[in-house]
């Protein structure tokens, strides 16, 4: 008579059982909150607006990183709904984190244009007015730092298409705005 193998099919299931429930309750916990994706950054594009006399923004972030941001600010529970955006929110949120400064002082606050909002990605369109003139400019864009500490912001100035990508992080928020590239 053979021995069954300590392997055989009732004892692999026996010792698969606690590794599979393991690995089932480890996944279903990624799911979650905006530590939930590997990584966190937005992107820019900045243009001038036709006077000169504004910057015209898209900015593309992950909605739960903008969700978790916008309701820590409100103290509830925030949705983007393009039909009935927070606009308040959202322009008090880039007030303070997406701002232009020159030597005489900063920029006037965002103007919420609208927003596009999908399963992975959101485009804010905004402008922000600022006097070109007051060069050297600044940029601060410390977009989203306050939800995930590894969050990058990267910023493309279309009037410059070959000139680098501004990157932003936590060490270094702000950056020089070049406006005569």
């Amino acid at each position: 008579m053979v021995a069954a193998h300590p392997l055989s099919r009732g004892h692999r299931a026996r010792l698969l059982a606690p590794v599979l429930a393991l690995a089932l309750a480890v996944g279903l916990g990624q799911g979650r909150g905006a530590a939930a994706h590997p990584f966190h950054a937005s992107y820019a594009e900045l243009s001038w607006s036709e006077a000169g006399d504004a910057l015209e923004v898209a900015l593309r972030v992950i909605p739960e990183d903008l969700e978790t941001a916008l309701s820590r600010d409100a103290g509830s529970r925030v949705l983007l709904d393009p039909e009935a955006p927070p606009a308040e929110l959202i322009e008090a949120y880039l007030g303070r984190h997406f701002r232009v400064t020159a030597a005489g002082g900063a920029s006037g606050r965002p103007a919420f244009l609208g927003l596009e909002v999908g399963y992975d990605e959101t485009w804010v369109y905004f402008t922000l007015p600022v006097d070109r003139s007051a060069a050297p400019l600044t940029l601060r864009n410390s977009l989203l730092f306050d939800v995930a500490g590894a969050q990058s912001n990267r910023v493309r100035r279309l009037w410059a298409p070959q000139a680098p990508v501004l990157v932003f992080t936590a060490a270094e928020p702000s950056l020089p705005l070049p406006v005569n590239e």
